[in-house]
Protein backbone atom coordinates (compact mmCIF):
# COMPACT_ATOMS: atom_id res chain seq x y z
CA UNK A 1 0.00 0.00 0.00
CA UNK A 2 0.63 3.67 -0.42
CA UNK A 3 2.79 5.18 2.44
CA UNK A 4 0.71 7.13 5.05
CA UNK A 5 2.98 10.01 4.93
CA UNK A 6 2.93 10.07 0.88
CA UNK A 7 0.50 12.94 0.56
CA UNK A 8 0.63 15.32 3.40
CA UNK A 9 -1.67 18.16 4.28
CA UNK A 10 1.40 20.49 4.44
CA UNK A 11 1.95 23.36 1.98
CA UNK A 12 5.22 21.52 0.79
CA UNK A 13 2.98 18.88 -0.63
CA UNK A 14 -0.15 20.79 -1.23
CA UNK A 15 1.21 23.27 -3.64
CA UNK A 16 3.02 20.81 -5.85
CA UNK A 17 0.03 18.84 -6.29
CA UNK A 18 -1.95 21.89 -7.35
CA UNK A 19 0.65 23.01 -9.85
CA UNK A 20 0.75 19.48 -11.34
CA UNK A 21 -2.77 19.53 -11.46
CA UNK A 22 -2.46 22.63 -12.99
CA UNK A 23 -0.23 22.00 -15.57
CA UNK A 24 -2.28 18.45 -16.81
CA UNK A 25 -5.55 20.18 -16.80
CA UNK A 26 -3.92 22.50 -19.30
CA UNK A 27 -1.68 19.88 -21.09
CA UNK A 28 -4.29 17.55 -21.22
CA UNK A 29 -6.23 18.65 -24.30
CA UNK A 30 -3.93 20.58 -26.68
CA UNK A 31 -2.49 19.92 -29.50
CA UNK A 32 -0.47 16.22 -29.67
CA UNK A 33 0.71 16.68 -26.29
CA UNK A 34 -2.77 15.96 -24.47
CA UNK A 35 -3.77 12.58 -25.73
CA UNK A 36 0.27 11.40 -23.88
CA UNK A 37 -0.50 14.13 -21.08
CA UNK A 38 -4.15 11.64 -20.40
CA UNK A 39 -2.16 8.48 -19.96
CA UNK A 40 -1.16 10.19 -16.64
CA UNK A 41 -3.15 12.77 -15.70
CA UNK A 42 -5.46 10.47 -13.77
CA UNK A 43 -2.88 8.91 -11.65
CA UNK A 44 -2.87 11.02 -8.59
CA UNK A 45 -6.48 10.45 -8.60
CA UNK A 46 -6.24 6.98 -8.58
CA UNK A 47 -3.32 7.67 -6.14
CA UNK A 48 -5.08 9.59 -3.38
CA UNK A 49 -8.27 7.23 -3.88
CA UNK A 50 -5.68 4.55 -2.76
CA UNK A 51 -3.96 6.01 0.28
CA UNK A 52 -4.34 5.26 3.63
CA UNK A 53 -5.39 8.43 5.51
CA UNK A 54 -8.68 9.90 6.80
CA UNK A 55 -11.56 10.75 5.22
CA UNK A 56 -11.03 14.50 5.30
CA UNK A 57 -6.75 14.11 4.06
CA UNK A 58 -8.40 12.21 1.14
CA UNK A 59 -11.28 14.76 0.02
CA UNK A 60 -9.22 17.63 0.68
CA UNK A 61 -6.82 16.00 -1.85
CA UNK A 62 -9.34 15.20 -3.92
CA UNK A 63 -10.22 18.65 -3.83
CA UNK A 64 -6.94 20.33 -4.15
CA UNK A 65 -6.03 17.92 -7.80
CA UNK A 66 -9.54 18.10 -8.75
CA UNK A 67 -9.80 21.89 -8.63
CA UNK A 68 -6.18 22.53 -10.46
CA UNK A 69 -6.88 19.65 -13.24
CA UNK A 70 -10.27 21.36 -14.06
CA UNK A 71 -9.53 24.45 -13.85
CA UNK A 72 -7.75 25.22 -17.30
CA UNK A 73 -11.05 23.44 -18.92
CA UNK A 74 -13.41 25.18 -17.08
CA UNK A 75 -12.61 29.01 -16.40
CA UNK A 76 -14.15 30.28 -19.31
CA UNK A 77 -17.62 30.33 -17.79
CA UNK A 78 -16.10 33.60 -16.52
CA UNK A 79 -17.83 35.36 -18.87
CA UNK A 80 -21.53 34.22 -17.59
CA UNK A 81 -20.45 33.82 -13.83
CA UNK A 82 -17.74 33.45 -11.44
CA UNK A 83 -19.01 31.10 -8.86
CA UNK A 84 -19.64 28.99 -11.32
CA UNK A 85 -16.74 28.14 -11.98
CA UNK A 86 -16.19 26.74 -8.46
CA UNK A 87 -19.77 24.82 -8.87
CA UNK A 88 -18.62 22.90 -11.86
CA UNK A 89 -15.72 22.32 -11.00
CA UNK A 90 -17.24 20.97 -7.67
CA UNK A 91 -20.17 18.89 -9.87
CA UNK A 92 -17.27 17.00 -11.24
CA UNK A 93 -14.77 16.40 -8.08
CA UNK A 94 -18.10 14.44 -6.35
CA UNK A 95 -18.23 12.22 -9.38
CA UNK A 96 -14.65 11.28 -8.60
CA UNK A 97 -15.58 11.24 -4.87
CA UNK A 98 -17.92 8.63 -5.38
CA UNK A 99 -15.57 5.95 -6.67
CA UNK A 100 -13.91 6.05 -2.92
CA UNK A 101 -17.26 4.15 -0.99
CA UNK A 102 -16.77 1.95 -4.74
CA UNK A 103 -13.71 1.27 -4.44
CA UNK A 104 -14.07 0.24 -0.41
CA UNK A 105 -16.39 -2.57 -1.98
CA UNK A 106 -14.50 -3.40 -4.47
CA UNK A 107 -11.54 -4.32 -2.04
CA UNK A 108 -13.16 -6.60 -0.29
CA UNK A 109 -13.49 -9.13 -3.64
CA UNK A 110 -10.51 -10.77 -4.81
CA UNK A 111 -9.22 -9.13 -8.07
CA UNK A 112 -11.90 -6.45 -7.61
CA UNK A 113 -9.71 -3.04 -7.73
CA UNK A 114 -9.39 -4.43 -11.70
CA UNK A 115 -12.87 -3.19 -11.65
CA UNK A 116 -12.24 0.26 -10.77
CA UNK A 117 -11.70 2.12 -14.25
CA UNK A 118 -14.87 0.73 -15.80
CA UNK A 119 -16.93 2.23 -12.71
CA UNK A 120 -15.46 5.67 -13.43
CA UNK A 121 -15.97 5.24 -17.05
CA UNK A 122 -19.59 4.16 -16.39
CA UNK A 123 -19.41 7.13 -14.19
CA UNK A 124 -18.67 9.41 -17.06
CA UNK A 125 -21.19 7.81 -19.52
CA UNK A 126 -23.81 8.65 -17.38
CA UNK A 127 -22.43 12.01 -16.54
CA UNK A 128 -23.23 12.73 -20.02
CA UNK A 129 -26.93 11.51 -19.87
CA UNK A 130 -30.55 13.00 -18.53
CA UNK A 131 -31.24 16.65 -18.23
CA UNK A 132 -27.91 17.44 -16.29
CA UNK A 133 -25.83 15.94 -19.28
CA UNK A 134 -21.97 17.55 -19.24
CA UNK A 135 -19.69 15.12 -21.30
CA UNK A 136 -17.24 17.99 -22.04
CA UNK A 137 -14.21 16.98 -19.73
CA UNK A 138 -14.56 13.33 -20.54
CA UNK A 139 -11.22 11.59 -20.94
CA UNK A 140 -11.26 9.51 -24.27
CA UNK A 141 -12.13 13.30 -25.82
CA UNK A 142 -7.87 13.83 -24.94
CA UNK A 143 -7.34 11.15 -27.51
CA UNK A 144 -8.26 13.29 -30.45
CA UNK A 145 -5.16 15.45 -29.90
CA UNK A 146 -3.39 12.01 -31.34
CA UNK A 147 -5.28 10.67 -34.08
CA UNK A 148 -3.89 7.06 -34.02
CA UNK A 149 -5.06 7.03 -30.70
CA UNK A 150 -8.31 8.51 -31.12
CA UNK A 151 -9.40 6.01 -34.49
CA UNK A 152 -10.51 3.26 -32.51
CA UNK A 153 -13.74 5.55 -31.46
CA UNK A 154 -15.63 4.27 -34.90
CA UNK A 155 -15.97 1.09 -33.59
CA UNK A 156 -16.23 2.17 -29.60
CA UNK A 157 -17.00 5.53 -29.37
CA UNK A 158 -16.02 8.18 -27.28
CA UNK A 159 -16.73 6.02 -24.14
CA UNK A 160 -14.80 3.15 -25.19
CA UNK A 161 -11.45 5.45 -25.38
CA UNK A 162 -12.34 6.77 -21.74
CA UNK A 163 -12.16 3.47 -20.39
CA UNK A 164 -8.85 2.20 -21.94
CA UNK A 165 -7.28 5.41 -20.61
CA UNK A 166 -8.29 5.30 -17.07
CA UNK A 167 -7.38 1.59 -17.12
CA UNK A 168 -4.10 2.38 -18.31
CA UNK A 169 -3.83 5.16 -15.50
CA UNK A 170 -5.25 2.98 -12.81
CA UNK A 171 -2.18 0.26 -14.44
CA UNK A 172 0.48 3.38 -13.53
CA UNK A 173 -0.97 3.94 -9.87
CA UNK A 174 -1.14 0.20 -9.10
CA UNK A 175 2.74 0.21 -10.05
CA UNK A 176 3.75 3.30 -7.96
CA UNK A 177 1.78 1.24 -5.34
CA UNK A 178 3.04 -1.67 -5.43
CA UNK A 179 6.62 -1.49 -7.11
CA UNK A 180 5.16 -4.60 -9.65
CA UNK A 181 6.43 -3.75 -13.49
CA UNK A 182 3.97 -6.24 -14.18
CA UNK A 183 1.23 -3.48 -13.94
CA UNK A 184 3.48 -1.50 -16.33
CA UNK A 185 3.69 -4.27 -18.66
CA UNK A 186 0.12 -4.20 -18.57
CA UNK A 187 -0.30 -0.61 -19.37
CA UNK A 188 2.25 -0.67 -22.25
CA UNK A 189 0.20 -3.93 -23.45
CA UNK A 190 -2.98 -1.80 -23.41
CA UNK A 191 -1.40 1.39 -24.92
CA UNK A 192 -0.16 -0.97 -28.14
CA UNK A 193 -3.60 -2.25 -28.57
CA UNK A 194 -5.15 1.19 -28.51
CA UNK A 195 -2.71 2.53 -31.13
CA UNK A 196 -2.34 -0.61 -32.51
CA UNK A 197 -6.00 -1.25 -34.11
CA UNK A 198 -5.71 2.63 -35.77
CA UNK A 199 -3.95 0.54 -38.66
CA UNK A 200 -7.03 -1.30 -39.40
CA UNK A 201 -8.99 1.38 -39.76
CA UNK A 202 -10.14 2.58 -43.29
CA UNK A 203 -8.63 5.94 -45.13
CA UNK A 204 -10.12 9.11 -45.96
CA UNK A 205 -12.69 8.38 -48.67
CA UNK A 206 -13.79 10.69 -51.26
CA UNK A 207 -16.99 9.32 -52.98
CA UNK A 208 -18.68 10.59 -55.90
CA UNK A 209 -21.21 12.53 -54.12
CA UNK A 210 -19.02 16.00 -53.73
CA UNK A 211 -21.24 18.36 -51.60
CA UNK A 212 -19.45 21.76 -52.00
CA UNK A 213 -19.82 23.72 -48.77
CA UNK A 214 -19.53 27.28 -47.90
CA UNK A 215 -19.47 28.74 -44.00
CA UNK A 216 -19.59 32.15 -42.89
CA UNK A 217 -17.50 33.37 -39.71
CA UNK A 218 -18.85 36.87 -39.28
CA UNK A 219 -16.88 37.56 -36.30
CA UNK A 220 -20.04 39.51 -34.97
CA UNK A 221 -19.28 40.70 -31.11
CA UNK A 222 -20.92 38.74 -29.27
CA UNK A 223 -23.15 41.26 -27.19
CA UNK A 224 -23.81 43.20 -30.48
CA UNK A 225 -25.31 40.71 -32.04
CA UNK A 226 -28.08 41.02 -29.78
CA UNK A 227 -28.07 44.45 -29.72
CA UNK A 228 -30.91 46.05 -31.90
CA UNK A 229 -28.78 49.25 -32.44
CA UNK A 230 -26.65 47.04 -34.56
CA UNK A 231 -28.71 44.30 -36.16
CA UNK A 232 -28.70 46.51 -39.54
CA UNK A 233 -24.95 47.29 -39.32
CA UNK A 234 -25.04 43.18 -38.78
CA UNK A 235 -27.15 42.53 -41.73
CA UNK A 236 -24.99 44.59 -44.21
CA UNK A 237 -21.70 42.58 -42.46
CA UNK A 238 -23.77 39.37 -43.68
CA UNK A 239 -24.97 40.53 -47.37
CA UNK A 240 -20.95 41.71 -47.92
CA UNK A 241 -19.64 37.73 -46.94
CA UNK A 242 -22.92 36.07 -48.97
CA UNK A 243 -21.54 37.63 -51.97
CA UNK A 244 -18.01 36.30 -51.57
CA UNK A 245 -19.73 32.71 -51.63
CA UNK A 246 -18.79 31.05 -55.07
CA UNK A 247 -21.69 30.09 -57.39
CA UNK A 248 -21.13 26.42 -57.52
CA UNK A 249 -21.63 26.34 -53.92
CA UNK A 250 -24.35 23.51 -52.87
CA UNK A 251 -24.85 24.78 -49.21
CA UNK A 252 -23.90 27.73 -47.42
CA UNK A 253 -23.85 26.99 -43.42
CA UNK A 254 -24.44 30.09 -40.96
CA UNK A 255 -23.41 30.26 -37.44
CA UNK A 256 -25.48 29.11 -34.42
CA UNK A 257 -28.10 32.06 -34.06
CA UNK A 258 -26.41 34.55 -36.56
CA UNK A 259 -30.14 36.20 -37.05
CA UNK A 260 -30.65 36.49 -33.34
CA UNK A 261 -34.38 37.88 -33.84
CA UNK A 262 -35.73 35.17 -36.41
CA UNK A 263 -35.96 34.87 -40.11
CA UNK A 264 -39.54 34.63 -40.04
CA UNK A 265 -41.08 37.09 -38.36
CA UNK A 266 -38.26 39.95 -37.60
CA UNK A 267 -38.07 42.17 -41.08
CA UNK A 268 -34.63 43.32 -41.07
CA UNK A 269 -33.73 39.76 -40.64
CA UNK A 270 -36.20 38.43 -42.72
CA UNK A 271 -35.52 40.76 -45.07
CA UNK A 272 -32.18 40.37 -45.17
CA UNK A 273 -31.40 37.12 -45.82
CA UNK A 274 -34.01 36.97 -48.32
CA UNK A 275 -31.74 39.53 -50.53
CA UNK A 276 -28.99 36.83 -49.69
CA UNK A 277 -30.43 34.30 -51.12
CA UNK A 278 -32.20 36.26 -54.08
CA UNK A 279 -28.69 38.13 -54.72
CA UNK A 280 -26.28 35.23 -54.54
CA UNK A 281 -24.56 33.88 -58.03
CA UNK A 282 -25.58 30.13 -57.47
CA UNK A 283 -28.34 28.39 -56.61
CA UNK A 284 -27.23 27.06 -52.97
CA UNK A 285 -29.22 26.48 -50.37
CA UNK A 286 -28.54 28.41 -46.70
CA UNK A 287 -28.46 26.21 -42.81
CA UNK A 288 -29.59 29.76 -41.40
CA UNK A 289 -28.71 30.11 -37.67
CA UNK A 290 -31.82 31.77 -35.82
CA UNK A 291 -34.31 31.83 -32.98
CA UNK A 292 -37.80 31.03 -33.57
CA UNK A 293 -40.94 31.91 -31.97
CA UNK A 294 -43.34 30.18 -31.58
CA UNK A 295 -46.82 30.70 -29.25
CA UNK A 296 -45.15 30.69 -26.28
CA UNK A 297 -41.85 28.74 -26.91
CA UNK A 298 -38.22 30.06 -28.01
CA UNK A 299 -36.33 27.87 -29.55
CA UNK A 300 -32.70 27.51 -30.95
CA UNK A 301 -33.05 26.40 -34.51
CA UNK A 302 -31.76 25.48 -37.52
CA UNK A 303 -33.37 26.62 -41.27
CA UNK A 304 -32.37 25.22 -44.00
CA UNK A 305 -33.88 27.41 -46.73
CA UNK A 306 -33.48 26.38 -50.99
CA UNK A 307 -33.17 29.03 -53.81
CA UNK A 308 -36.81 28.94 -53.92
CA UNK A 309 -37.09 30.37 -50.14
CA UNK A 310 -38.68 26.52 -49.51
CA UNK A 311 -37.35 25.53 -45.57
CA UNK A 312 -37.17 23.20 -43.16
CA UNK A 313 -36.41 23.73 -39.39
CA UNK A 314 -34.13 21.58 -36.52
CA UNK A 315 -34.82 22.84 -33.03
CA UNK A 316 -31.63 22.38 -30.36
CA UNK A 317 -32.94 19.22 -28.90
CA UNK A 318 -29.55 18.86 -25.77
CA UNK A 319 -30.25 22.36 -24.52
CA UNK A 320 -27.36 23.97 -21.72
CA UNK A 321 -28.17 23.35 -18.09
CA UNK A 322 -28.76 26.62 -16.31
CA UNK A 323 -27.72 28.72 -19.44
CA UNK A 324 -30.73 27.53 -22.02
CA UNK A 325 -33.13 25.76 -19.11
CA UNK A 326 -33.33 25.29 -15.48
CA UNK A 327 -33.37 21.42 -14.99
CA UNK A 328 -35.21 20.35 -11.54
CA UNK A 329 -36.86 24.10 -10.89
CA UNK A 330 -37.44 22.95 -7.68
CA UNK A 331 -34.23 21.60 -6.66
CA UNK A 332 -32.34 24.19 -8.75
CA UNK A 333 -33.67 27.77 -8.65
CA UNK A 334 -31.06 28.91 -6.54
CA UNK A 335 -28.76 29.07 -9.66
CA UNK A 336 -30.81 31.96 -10.57
CA UNK A 337 -28.65 33.97 -8.42
CA UNK A 338 -26.05 33.38 -9.38
CA UNK A 339 -26.36 33.56 -13.05
CA UNK A 340 -29.99 35.27 -14.10
CA UNK A 341 -31.58 32.98 -17.33
CA UNK A 342 -33.18 35.72 -19.62
CA UNK A 343 -35.10 33.62 -20.74
CA UNK A 344 -35.89 29.70 -21.21
CA UNK A 345 -35.89 27.53 -24.23
CA UNK A 346 -37.35 24.85 -25.39
CA UNK A 347 -35.95 21.51 -26.34
CA UNK A 348 -37.22 20.46 -29.76
CA UNK A 349 -38.48 17.16 -30.86
CA UNK A 350 -37.72 16.73 -34.68
CA UNK A 351 -35.10 14.26 -35.70
CA UNK A 352 -35.53 13.50 -39.07
CA UNK A 353 -32.50 15.08 -41.44
CA UNK A 354 -32.44 17.60 -43.79
CA UNK A 355 -32.54 16.95 -47.61
CA UNK A 356 -30.62 18.59 -49.87
CA UNK A 357 -30.51 17.75 -53.88
CA UNK A 358 -30.50 14.23 -52.95
CA UNK A 359 -28.56 14.77 -50.04
CA UNK A 360 -29.45 13.38 -46.24
CA UNK A 361 -27.37 15.34 -43.59
CA UNK A 362 -28.10 16.31 -39.58
CA UNK A 363 -27.35 19.98 -38.17
CA UNK A 364 -26.88 20.32 -34.95
CA UNK A 365 -26.11 23.41 -32.97
CA UNK A 366 -23.22 24.08 -30.36
CA UNK A 367 -23.53 21.60 -27.35
CA UNK A 368 -24.93 19.16 -29.04
CA UNK A 369 -21.88 17.99 -30.71
CA UNK A 370 -20.51 17.12 -27.63
CA UNK A 371 -22.80 14.18 -27.06
CA UNK A 372 -21.41 11.03 -28.28
CA UNK A 373 -24.72 8.98 -27.94
CA UNK A 374 -27.05 11.66 -28.88
CA UNK A 375 -25.33 12.45 -32.55
CA UNK A 376 -25.35 8.85 -33.01
CA UNK A 377 -28.93 8.53 -32.53
CA UNK A 378 -29.20 11.38 -34.93
CA UNK A 379 -27.20 10.07 -37.48
CA UNK A 380 -28.80 6.39 -37.44
CA UNK A 381 -31.34 8.21 -39.40
CA UNK A 382 -29.18 7.34 -42.65
CA UNK A 383 -27.45 11.06 -42.48
CA UNK A 384 -24.37 11.30 -45.22
CA UNK A 385 -22.63 13.78 -43.46
CA UNK A 386 -22.92 16.19 -40.07
CA UNK A 387 -23.20 19.91 -39.86
CA UNK A 388 -21.99 21.64 -36.23
CA UNK A 389 -23.22 25.55 -35.91
CA UNK A 390 -21.83 26.94 -33.15
CA UNK A 391 -21.14 30.35 -31.76
CA UNK A 392 -18.26 29.76 -29.49
CA UNK A 393 -17.82 33.25 -29.27
CA UNK A 394 -18.69 32.78 -25.61
CA UNK A 395 -15.36 31.25 -25.52
CA UNK A 396 -13.09 34.07 -27.12
CA UNK A 397 -9.45 34.08 -25.38
CA UNK A 398 -9.55 30.83 -23.71
CA UNK A 399 -9.00 27.72 -25.58
CA UNK A 400 -12.66 26.21 -25.15
CA UNK A 401 -12.85 26.76 -29.31
CA UNK A 402 -10.07 23.92 -29.90
CA UNK A 403 -11.42 21.91 -27.09
CA UNK A 404 -15.04 22.11 -28.65
CA UNK A 405 -13.43 21.40 -31.94
CA UNK A 406 -11.88 18.30 -31.03
CA UNK A 407 -14.59 16.77 -30.06
CA UNK A 408 -16.07 17.51 -33.40
CA UNK A 409 -12.97 15.37 -34.87
CA UNK A 410 -13.89 12.58 -32.55
CA UNK A 411 -17.96 12.45 -34.13
CA UNK A 412 -16.34 12.23 -37.34
CA UNK A 413 -14.31 9.46 -36.56
CA UNK A 414 -17.08 7.98 -34.79
CA UNK A 415 -19.98 8.17 -37.64
CA UNK A 416 -16.86 7.49 -40.60
CA UNK A 417 -18.64 10.98 -41.80
CA UNK A 418 -16.92 14.61 -42.97
CA UNK A 419 -18.40 17.19 -40.83
CA UNK A 420 -18.73 20.45 -41.09
CA UNK A 421 -17.77 23.25 -38.40
CA UNK A 422 -19.35 26.79 -38.55
CA UNK A 423 -18.21 29.27 -36.00
CA UNK A 424 -19.49 32.67 -35.27
CA UNK A 425 -15.88 33.74 -34.11
CA UNK A 426 -13.94 30.63 -35.08
CA UNK A 427 -12.69 27.90 -35.18
CA UNK A 428 -14.37 26.71 -38.42
CA UNK A 429 -13.47 23.72 -40.15
CA UNK A 430 -13.54 20.76 -42.75
CA UNK A 431 -13.30 17.29 -40.90
CA UNK A 432 -12.71 14.14 -42.61
CA UNK A 433 -13.69 10.67 -41.54
CA UNK A 434 -10.18 9.86 -39.97
CA UNK A 435 -10.52 13.07 -38.19
CA UNK A 436 -7.94 15.39 -39.85
CA UNK A 437 -8.80 19.13 -40.36
CA UNK A 438 -8.09 19.88 -44.04
CA UNK A 439 -9.39 23.00 -43.86
CA UNK A 440 -10.18 25.87 -41.38
CA UNK A 441 -10.09 28.98 -40.43
CA UNK A 442 -8.02 31.40 -37.40
CA UNK A 443 -10.05 32.77 -34.39
CA UNK A 444 -11.51 36.24 -34.77
CA UNK A 445 -11.37 36.59 -38.57
CA UNK A 446 -14.92 37.81 -40.58
CA UNK A 447 -14.35 35.21 -43.66
CA UNK A 448 -15.67 32.28 -45.71
CA UNK A 449 -14.45 29.15 -45.51
CA UNK A 450 -15.41 27.15 -48.69
CA UNK A 451 -13.88 23.10 -49.37
CA UNK A 452 -16.00 19.53 -50.25
CA UNK A 453 -17.37 17.68 -48.20
CA UNK A 454 -18.20 14.21 -49.42
CA UNK A 455 -21.52 12.63 -48.23
CA UNK A 456 -21.39 8.73 -47.52
CA UNK A 457 -24.60 6.69 -46.34
CA UNK A 458 -22.60 3.62 -45.30
CA UNK A 459 -22.71 3.64 -41.82
CA UNK A 460 -19.51 2.79 -39.04
CA UNK A 461 -19.54 -0.25 -36.75
CA UNK A 462 -20.27 2.28 -34.04
CA UNK A 463 -23.03 3.89 -35.58
CA UNK A 464 -24.93 0.59 -36.31
CA UNK A 465 -23.99 -0.93 -32.89
CA UNK A 466 -23.70 1.92 -30.43
CA UNK A 467 -21.49 1.79 -27.00
CA UNK A 468 -21.68 -2.40 -27.76
CA UNK A 469 -17.86 -2.78 -27.80
CA UNK A 470 -17.68 -0.25 -24.63
CA UNK A 471 -19.98 -2.67 -22.68
CA UNK A 472 -18.34 -5.60 -23.43
CA UNK A 473 -14.96 -3.90 -22.48
CA UNK A 474 -16.66 -2.95 -19.12
CA UNK A 475 -17.09 -6.74 -18.51
CA UNK A 476 -13.80 -8.36 -19.26
CA UNK A 477 -11.90 -6.96 -16.23
CA UNK A 478 -15.21 -9.02 -14.23
CA UNK A 479 -13.23 -12.20 -15.34
CA UNK A 480 -10.29 -11.49 -12.78
CA UNK A 481 -12.68 -11.87 -9.94
CA UNK A 482 -13.95 -15.07 -11.69
CA UNK A 483 -10.34 -16.52 -11.98
CA UNK A 484 -10.13 -15.69 -8.15
CA UNK A 485 -13.11 -17.69 -6.99
CA UNK A 486 -12.84 -20.73 -9.77
CA UNK A 487 -8.87 -21.00 -8.23
CA UNK A 488 -9.37 -20.62 -4.93
CA UNK A 489 -8.71 -23.47 -2.39
CA UNK A 490 -11.79 -25.08 -0.45
CA UNK A 491 -10.97 -24.68 3.11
Amino acid sequence: MIRADFFDRTPRRIVPLFLIGLALGFLIYTPFAGFWASLVAYVPFFLILSGEMKRKKRLLLLFVYGFAFYLPNIYWIYRFTYLGIFLVILYQILFVALLWPIRRFLKKIPGGLFLLPGVWALIEWVKGCGPMGYSWNEPGNAAATFIPAALPAQWGGVHLLTLMILTINYLISAFFLKKNTTYLKGAAALLFILLGSSLFAPPAFQTEKPVRTAMIQPSIDLYAKWDEAFIRQNMGIYKELASLVSPDAHLVVWPETAFSSGILWYPPEKEAIVDIIKGQKGTAAHLVGSSHYERNNIYNSLFLVDAQGRYSRYDKICLLPIAEFLPFPKLTSFLLKLYPIQYTLTPGRNREPFELEGYRFHGIICFESIFSDFVNSLMREKSEFLVISTNDGWFEGTMAPLHHLLQARLRAIEQQKYVAQCANSGISALIDNRGRIYQKTPMKERTVLEGTLYARADSSFYSRHGNLLFFIALFLPCLIPLKYLILRKPD
